[in-house]
């Protein structure tokens, strides 16, 4: 019972040591790679504004990419709702058996 206590003591202050010793170092690593990813995600949104900048600047080329964008998507809408329908009216119709019988 002792024997198990003074384990757990000694794991405990070696486990306090050890984070007391490199946690500064860790801590650095982790607030150097946070600002990493900071400048990497402000980076990829300034290319990103960029790009937009770019789409605005020529009217024409804008208005032709909205009017294509909305062309497509009611075209799978109506695409869509016709095969909806289809597949309505062919389950709603019964089956007619064609074959002919000799009376």
């Amino acid at each position: 019972m002792a024997l198990a206590f003074v384990q757990e003591l000694i794991v405990a202050v070696g486990v306090g040591w050890f984070f007391a010793a490199w946690y500064p170092s860790i801590s650095d690593y982790r607030a150097h790679r946070s600002r990493a990813a900071t400048q990497r995600k402000i980076n990829q949104l300034e290319q990103q504004l960029k790009d937009y900048e770019e789409d605005f600047a020529d009217v024409r080329l804008f208005l032709t990419r909205v009017v294509r964008l909305a062309t497509s998507v009611i075209l799978i809408g109506v695409f869509t709702q016709l095969f909806v329908v289809m597949q309505i009216t062919s389950v709603s119709t019964p089956n007619r058996d064609v074959s002919v019988s000799a009376i």
